[in-house]
């Protein structure tokens, strides 16, 4: 049994992992609007990421940056894959009123004015209805660690009790060729009615991470771009 729950304990960690993985941001051609060149560039530590628009001046020979604009900060949620939580632009474009769009992989949209360069979000956040998922798979995994425990410690009282028992059959019995005999037949009676517990305590964890596959396959295809 303790190997069954190093398995799932081992799973339900490394799961996440297997739906992290991701490409490296996206190579955007710059956009050049009056002499000035505009890029994209991150910064991403382990508790946040930060996108901003570089702005170089092509008409210097050397290209001297003229500012660092931020265009957005985004803070990571704690003990999670970090690779599954950051964003990348992938499309900007020059529109007709003097402003750069920028599309986030995350269907966000962000414009830069060209004449003060202010930055606006043109979409509503999905953070907040993002954290509200983290927070209900978070919960789930406490629920179910809650009941995993409550189950594998009433497990091990059954199987003391029974032992104790036994040991006072044992006990009183020794002496008696055909109580020892019955004995052994219940003890072969004991180990089938352990097996039959250890076979239903594996279909508990089989199922468990069945759910809990087809719980993240659903949230990953509600939260696809």
């Amino acid at each position: 049994m303790k190997k069954a729950l190093l398995i799932l304990f081992t799973i339900i960690i490394t799961t996440s992992s297997v739906f992290a993985k991701r490409l490296p941001p996206p190579e955007l051609e710059s956009i050049r609007y009056n002499g000035l060149e505009y890029n994209v560039d991150y910064h991403i530590s382990p508790f946040s990421e930060e996108a901003v628009i570089i702005i170089t001046d092509n008409s210097d020979p050397e290209w001297h940056k003229v500012s660092r604009i931020r265009l957005y900060n985004k803070h990571f949620i704690p003990l999670k894959e970090i690779d599954s939580q950051s964003t990348f632009i992938n499309k900007m474009k020059l529109t007709n009123n003097d402003a750069i769009r920028f599309y986030r992989d995350d269907d966000q949209v962000f414009e830069l004015n060209l004449k003060d360069n202010s930055v606006k979000r043109l979409t509503k956040s999905k953070a907040l209805h993002l954290f509200a998922v983290e927070l209900v798979i978070i919960l789930a995994l406490i629920l179910f660690a809650y009941i995993l425990y409550h189950l594998i410690t009433r497990e091990i009282t059954i199987r003391k009790e029974f032992a104790a028992e036994r040991m006072q059959e044992l006990l009183k019995t020794k002496k008696d060729t055909d109580t020892v005999e019955s004995l052994y037949k219940n003890d072969r009676e004991f180990r089938r009615r352990m097996l039959k517990r250890d076979f239903a305590i594996s279909g508990f964890f089989f199922v468990s991470l069945v759910l809990f596959f087809i719980i993240m396959l659903i949230i990953r295809f509600l939260n696809k771009p």
